[in-house]
């Protein structure tokens, strides 16, 4: 007996133990130690320990470790908003500060841990044998240093000889891996190849970089240098935009308890941290694929999803990171047939709370998913029992608009907004092939390449696209020599509708961005591409009978390989930077050779820039003076230096009339082209020279430079 007890409080000591170790670098500011153990804490022990309390551990190993970061995760931004809200009370002043995050995240975990005592555990698994058998790969957890280092070479030295090798590498891991026997390395693969790749992209710039991620930033530092979540920040001409991403607890709530636990700056959080924590995507779509397919297909197929760049390259908003993780947590959950209806109620609802706090878009997408697949079931007369059912339906419905509709403001009203305006375009410019976006005019061959290798790109994209048609129809017709399960079939055809609806309606493709929405249906399609490679391949050798049946299946992996590993090549911008192309796609492996302020400013910005927008942060006052920009510099370098308050910023024309009290902000691709940016969507692409503004005609403005560090520039007009 008292050994049974010595086991069951042996848990609560370590996790105690752990406790004091992250609080003691918390205390003396220990540096590396404290982001490094703080960071595995705060990502991996409050969930596991609710998986104990709550006897929901898997015996499966992988599993675990994505149930537990998803908890832990849902837990966070539930204990930051239950200590926000604190301070309607009076109760703490700066809610979101170290001091009370630290103290209550420790006090809930370690009395969760207490509470596991009294649990029994006899079957109690996390990590096996046969699991522990991978862990000696040290070549996996290399990698994403290595990428590191190889970022800072190309900055430092201008050379990127240990990127190329690196990309090289993860060539040579696709074909070993795909053809070893032993299926354990395959997670540790998946999330060493992910982290490798998401590293690069968010490290090739010490700034914020990206679009929608600037706005993601300046929601989190308001939030953070309030120590407290203001629901009601949106008071502008922007407030629709600015609630709508102020509504997100993913980019409020999540990140200042990253940045004040690790003592993180505010950039590195979204740089570091978020991709860390977007690899696991990849190996949350490995479980998912590996219970309708045989593990080798599962794999090959994650590897097709991280080949393409709207994977990796995947920078221009972090809400969608976390979101996709607890999208597929769903997924996992909702089509697992053997977990007990109380388990799987758990995790469903703090899935769908942690979904619906992180990302409205992804939100809607699911539960687009979810209400399709049970209509369908009930179009189709189902006798079978659906998992998706009306109760799971209703449920993530009713939680989905309490939240958007009672607790905060903006997303219901974006999404009245977003479809009436798609109901107008598609009546107004139906018959418009430019409405349709870039993508698909470049897939559907309407653009011209820039150059040989890149009309190869493209064909390779092409074929891929193919593979995936094909994948379809062969699903279609042996959907029961295939076994799958008919919720999962119904969700993979439901995946193809999105991108057909993309390609339909006019201007979509802008509205949902055609590069992310190809992105989130590949987290179903991806497996696609790899049957219909398999199909292909095996019906020609019917054709030309000149390879034995039983080394069909080998030979369609080889060349499936042969398609794949040449995309990756390809995505990758390695084809492109080895043979010295003039247009390089990879801004890690050719900023180097991509120095003319044309082409590296417009991808990344420059330091000059966010210099004088910190300047002018820090020097005038932006809440009431009136700011001229062009469109990029707008929503990009100002509003991540915090100085696009309640929307104070115009955007710089020909026709402009200057009111008293302005100031005129210039990128270094500003003064150096002479070129303003007014409108960049396709085809509009509207752009003006500097000289055409009429105030430059006026030597009293000119005289008036109030700033410049040889690039960027500041100018008053009195």
């Amino acid at each position: 007996m008292l050994i049974s007890n010595w086991k069951q409080a042996r848990f609560s000591i370590y996790v105690l133990t752990l406790q004091a170790v992250v609080l003691i670098t918390l205390v003396f500011d220990i540096p590396i130690a404290r982001q490094v153990l703080g960071f595995l804490y705060l990502t991996f022990v409050p969930g596991f320990v609710l998986l104990r309390v709550l006897k929901l551990e898997r015996s499966n190993m992988t599993e675990t470790i994505l149930f537990s970061i998803g908890l832990s995760i849902t837990f966070l931004m539930f204990i930051g908003l239950l200590i926000n809200e604190l301070c309607s009370s009076n109760l703490i002043s700066k809610p979101l500060s170290t001091e009370p995050l630290a103290i209550i995240i420790s006090i809930s975990v370690l009395v969760i841990s207490i509470l596991s005592c009294f649990k029994e555990k006899e079957n109690f698994h996390v990590m096996g044998p046969k699991d522990l058998r991978a862990l000696h790969l040290v070549l996996h957890f290399c990698l994403p240093i290595l990428s590191t280092i190889g970022v800072m070479m190309v900055t430092a030295f201008k050379n990127n000889l240990l990127l190329i090798s690196i990309i090289l590498i993860i060539s040579i891991l696709f074909v070993l891996s795909s053809f070893s026997k032993f299926s354990s390395y395959y997670p540790f693969a998946i999330v060493s190849i992910a982290s490798t790749l998401l590293l690069t992209t968010f490290l090739t710039s010490n700034y914020i970089h990206g679009y929608d991620i600037n706005l993601d930033y300046y929601i989190f530092n308001v939030t953070k240098s309030n120590s407290y979540w203001n629901r009601s920040l949106g008071l502008g001409l922007n407030y629709m935009r600015m609630n709508l991403y102020n509504s997100m607890l993913s980019i409020t709530v999540l990140p200042t308890v990253f940045s004040n636990i690790l003592n993180m700056e505010e950039t590195w959080v979204f740089k570091i941290i978020y991709p860390l924590v977007f690899s696991l995507v990849p190996l949350g779509l490995y479980q998912l694929f590996q219970r309708q397919w045989e593990k080798k297909v599962a794999f090959l197929s994650v590897l097709f999803f991280m080949s393409n760049t709207v994977f990796f390259n995947f920078r221009n908003t972090v809400k969608a990171m976390i979101a996709e993780l607890f999208y597929i947590l769903l997924f996992l959950v909702l089509l697992r047939k053997d977990m007990d209806h109380r388990s799987k109620w758990i995790f469903l609802v703090c899935f769908s709370f942690g979904l619906i706090v992180s990302y409205y878009s992804m939100t809607y997408i699911f539960l687009f998913l979810i209400f399709s697949a049970w209509l369908c079931s009930k179009i189709f007369g189902k006798k079978k029992e659906m998992e998706i059912n009306s109760t799971t339906t209703v449920s993530f419905f009713v939680l989905t608009f309490s939240w958007y509709t009672f607790i905060v403001k903006g997303p219901f009203d974006a999404l009245m907004l977003f479809l009436g305006t798609s109901f107008q375009n598609f009546f107004e410019e139906f018959l418009y092939p430019q409405s349709r976006g870039v993508l698909v005019l470049s897939a559907a061959g309407a653009e011209t390449s820039p150059g040989f290798l890149h009309f190869l790109g493209r064909i390779l994209f092409n074929v891929t696209a193919v593979f995936i048609l094909i994948g379809f129809v062969s699903l279609i017709a042996k959907r029961k020599k295939e076994r799958l399960d008919p919720e999962y079939f119904l969700l993979v055809s439901l995946n193809m509708v999105p991108l057909l609806i993309t390609i339909i309606v006019p201007n979509l493709s802008y509205a949902l961005q055609m590069n992310r929405m190809y992105h989130v249906t590949l987290l179903f399609l991806s497996p696609l591409f790899i049957l219909g490679g398999r199909t292909l391949f095996e019906n020609v050798f019917k054709i030309l009978p000149l390879i034995k049946e039983k080394k069909r299946e080998s030979y369609s992996l080889i060349l499936i390989l042969a398609v794949l590993v040449p995309f990756f090549l390809f995505q990758t911008g390695f084809v492109y930077e080895i043979t010295g192309d003039p247009l390089p796609s990879s801004i890690s492996l050719s900023k180097y050779r991509m120095g003319d302020y044309t082409r590296l400013d417009m991808a990344l910005g420059n330091e000059n820039d966010f210099f004088g927008a910190k300047w002018l942060s820090k020097y005038v006052d932006v809440e009431n003076a009136q700011i001229y920009s062009d469109t990029k510099a707008k929503y990009q370098v100002l509003t991540s230096s915090m100085v696009n308050i309640n929307n104070r910023i115009e955007v710089l024309s020909n026709i402009t009339v200057f009111t008293n009290q302005s100031y005129i902000y210039f990128t270094r691709y500003n003064t150096m082209s002479g070129i303003l940016i007014y409108d960049t969507r396709y085809p509009i692409n509207i752009r003006y020279n500097v000289n055409e503004l009429s105030i430059f005609n006026s030597t009293t403005v000119l005289n008036n430079k109030l700033y410049t560090n040889g690039a960027s520039e500041i100018y008053y007009y009195p």
